[in-house]
């Protein structure tokens, strides 16, 4: 039971009590036993008020009751009241300790996308040079972009998942105390470039997918339709004809000749060239992010078991 309710269950019976006492001992002052109780039995059971200690001692009972009752409900409140601030500084105690794990379990979430550069000795300048080309390789996989058919699902997989853990943090982990108080301007810059490039990417899908099946004569060539918005979308990215044709097209000569010429038919046909060009500024915008984040510096603060990004990821010029 709440310490409140106790206080109030013991005020209403000290009250009761107080008043059931007082009353008594004022109808026993006031109305002396009459006639019917003059049986020696019942007398005894009936003070002599006329004795100086009888007629002190119900009214200082009755007063006591209530100073006592006064004097318990003010150290009720008051540790009513103490605990309260007890409770309500072990609460934000609580509070701060769990949003500095949540907040080093997001930073050092993020940054665990990115595999960190081993660490060896080695006299031999040829095993030192693999290691870093290895490393770079390893790295570079992280931002590479999927190839699909669908802009929407083409962007890396670790931004994805650093899109997720940012929008799924709780609010506390932006508070001016957090560890990581100082990557906010990087945390609101990644959100805000992820949704832009996802809303271009959902454009440019609608637009490629309508028109690349009025290219291919309806929902029946579906198949080269997928083929179609895959090879545009490649090109987009980077991807020379050559490899596209390798990864669609390997064994269909004939596929091999008809993919890049709907390719050309389709980019004169169909106003493709804005939307393409927001959906590879924004997930640009994004891979920049992620580097800046990558190259920021960590330490492990003195105070406590984790680390924090020490310095703010960099911003892009304007």
């Amino acid at each position: 039971m709440p310490l409140l309710a106790q206080i109030i269950i013991f005020i209403v019976l000290a009250v009761v009590f107080d008043v059931g006492i007082t009353a008594l001992a004022y109808w026993m002052t006031k109305y002396p036993p009459t006639a019917a109780f003059k049986d020696p039995f019942w007398e005894s059971f009936w003070p002599d008020f006329k004795d100086p200690f009888w007629a002190n001692f119900w009214p200082g009972l009755a007063s006591n009751l209530w100073v006592g009752s006064v004097t318990a409900l003010i150290i009720g409140v008051i540790v009513w009241l103490l605990q309260e601030s007890w409770q309500e500084r072990r609460r934000r105690s609580d509070e701060n300790a769990k949003m500095h794990r949540d907040a080093i379990a997001l930073a050092n979430g993020l940054y665990a996308e990115f595999p960190a550069k081993p660490v060896f000795l080695t006299n031999s300048e040829t095993a030192a040079q693999r290691f870093e080309a290895e490393h770079q390789q390893a790295q570079s996989r992280v931002l590479s972009p999927i190839l699909d058919d669908k802009a929407v699902d083409c962007a890396p997989l670790a931004a994805r998942r650093m899109y997720q853990k940012i929008k799924n943090a709780l609010p506390m982990v932006w508070s001016e105390d957090s560890p990581v108080a100082s990557l906010t301007y990087f945390f609101t810059e990644f959100v805000a470039a992820y949704d832009q490039m996802s809303f271009a990417a959902r454009t440019l899908d609608y637009r490629l997918a309508y028109h690349a099946r009025r290219l291919n004569g309806g929902a029946a060539d579906d198949i080269k339709s997928e083929a179609d918005r895959c090879y545009f979308i490649g090109r987009l990215l980077g991807y020379t004809d050559a490899r596209l044709l390798e990864i669609l097209a390997a064994e269909d000569p004939e596929e091999q000749v008809a993919l890049p010429k709907r390719h050309g038919r389709l980019k004169k046909v169909a106003a493709l060239g804005q939307p393409g060009e927001d959906f590879v500024s924004g997930l640009q915008r994004v891979r920049e992010l992620m580097i800046s984040l990558r190259d920021t510096p960590r330490t492990v603060p003195s105070d406590y078991r984790g680390m924090i990004l020490s310095d703010t990821p960099w911003r892009s010029p304007g």
